[in-house]
C-alpha cells in the first residue's frame, strides 16, 4: 500500500459546490445518519458540512479505530472513510465492519486519492460498496450519498419484510399447533380426544403385531357421574372430569395412552403390557381416583370409578374387540358394586 500523505491531496475539486437540482435529488435521503472518518480536519469538516446542509445527520472520527468505536454505540446507515489513516485504515475499518454483525447493514463509500484498477478491486473485496476520487466535488459527493441512501432504504425494507415473514411464520406455527391440539385433544380434560385415542390404539396394536409384544386396554368411567351433575350442578360434573383426568395422568406411566372417549368414559391403553400388569394398573389407577379429593366451591366430593381391563388376544381380529372386551368387564365391575376393576377373559369375564 502506498505511504502517500493524502493531506497534499485536495478533498475538493474546483468548480461549483452548491446548486439546487442536487439538493431536489436528495429530498428523500435526508434524515438518514452518515459517520465521516478522515484524519484530515479539514477533509473532514467539509465533509461533514456539504452533508449536514443537505440534510443529513452527521457523525464524525478521526480513524478506523474511533470511527469503530462510533459504530458500536451509534445507528449509522452510510460510513464515508478515507482510505489512508493511523491506527485503523478505511479498509481496516471496511472489513472490521463487514465481519461484526452487531452493527448491521452500512453502506460503505471509500475515499481516496488512489485510482488504479487494483486498488479499487481492493476496496471492493474488502467489502466497500462505492467509490470515491479525491478530489471531489459536492454534487458528486451527494449523488453518491443518494444512491447509497436508497440501498439503506431498501436494506430497511427487506429486513421488515423479512421480519414480518418471519412473525407471520411463527404466528402460522402457533395456529397450525393450536389447531392440531383442537384437532387431538378434549377440550375439557386435555387428554386425547375419542378419534386420537382410537388412532392411537391402532397404531400400538399393530406394533403389537409387528413386534409380538403383549397389549392392554383399561376402560373406565366415573361412578353415578350423572347425580354428580343432577345434584351439584355440570360445573361440578366438569370439576371431577378434570380431577378425573389429572388423577389418571398422575397415575399411569409415560408410555401409557391416556384419552376420553366420552361423557364420563376414559381409555387407557398401555403397550407392552400384559393382563397382570394391567390389572396392577388399574388397581393404581382406582385407588389414585378414590384418594384424591375433589373440591368444587364449599363442595367436597367423593369420586371413584369402575374399570375392565382386557389384553391381546391371538383370536382378536382387530384393535375395537379388545377395546369391547374391556368395556365388558367394565360393565361387570359396575353390576357388581363399582369401584373395583373386572378382567375380562377370551369368552368370559372374570372378577
Amino acid at each position: 500500500m502506498s505511504n502517500e500523505d493524502h493531506r497534499t491531496i485536495p478533498c475538493v475539486r474546483p468548480g461549483p459546490t452548491a446548486g439546487p437540482p442536487v439538493r431536489d435529488v436528495l429530498t428523500a435521503s435526508q434524515g438518514h445518519r452518515v459517520l465521516v472518518v478522515d484524519d484530515d480536519p479539514a477533509c473532514r469538516k467539509l465533509t461533514a458540512r456539504f452533508l449536514a446542509t443537505a440534510g443529513y445527520e452527521v457523525l464524525t472520527a478521526e480513524n478506523g479505530t474511533e470511527g469503530l468505536r462510533v459504530l458500536r454505540d451509534e445507528s449509522v446507515h452510510i460510513v464515508v472513510s478515507d482510505w489512508m489513516m493511523p491506527e485503523m485504515n478505511g479498509l481496516e475499518l471496511c472489513k472490521t465492519i463487514r465481519s461484526n454483525e452487531p452493527i448491521g447493514f452500512v453502506y460503505f463509500v471509500m475515499v481516496t486519492a488512489q485510482q488504479e484498477r487494483a486498488r479499487v478491486l481492493e476496496a471492493f473485496e474488502a467489502g466497500a460498496d462505492d467509490f470515491l476520487t479525491k478530489p471531489f466535488d459536492r454534487g458528486e459527493l451527494l449523488v453518491r450519498m443518494h444512491a447509497g441512501s436508497r440501498i439503506v432504504e431498501l436494506e430497511a425494507s427487506l429486513m421488515r419484510r423479512s421480519r414480518e415473514i418471519h412473525k407471520a411464520n411463527a404466528e402460522m406455527a402457533i395456529l397450525n399447533e393450536k389447531l392440531k391440539r383442537l384437532a387431538t385433544t378434549d377440550e375439557l380434560t386435555g387428554l386425547f380426544n375419542r378419534r386420537q385415542t382410537m388412532t392411537k390404539l391402532k397404531d400400538a396394536w399393530e406394533l403389537a403385531n409387528r413386534y409380538d409384544q403383549p397389549l392392554s386396554c383399561v376402560s373406565l368411567d366415573i361412578d353415578r357421574f350423572k347425580s354428580v351433575n343432577d345434584t351439584f350442578g355440570h360445573a361440578a360434573g366438569d370439576v371431577a372430569l378434570k380431577s378425573t383426568a389429572q388423577a389418571l395422568s398422575t397415575a399411569t406411566r409415560t408410555t401409557d395412552i391416556v384419552g376420553r372417549i366420552g361423557g364420563e368414559e376414559f381409555v387407557v391403553v398401555a403397550p407392552n403390557t400384559d393382563l397382570d400388569n394391567a390389572s396392577i394398573l388399574a388397581e393404581r389407577i382406582r385407588k389414585h381416583i378414590e384418594e384424591t379429593v375433589v373440591r368444587h366451591d364449599a363442595i367436597e366430593l367423593a369420586i371413584t370409578v369402575s374399570l375392565g381391563v382386557a389384553g391381546k388376544q391371538a383370536v382378536m381380529e382387530n384393535p375395537e374387540v379388545l377395546l369391547n372386551k374391556a368395556d365388558e368387564a367394565l360393565y361387570k365391575a359396575k353390576r357388581t358394586g363399582r369401584n373395583r376393576y373386572c378382567v375380562a377373559q377370551p369368552g368370559a369375564v372374570k372378577v
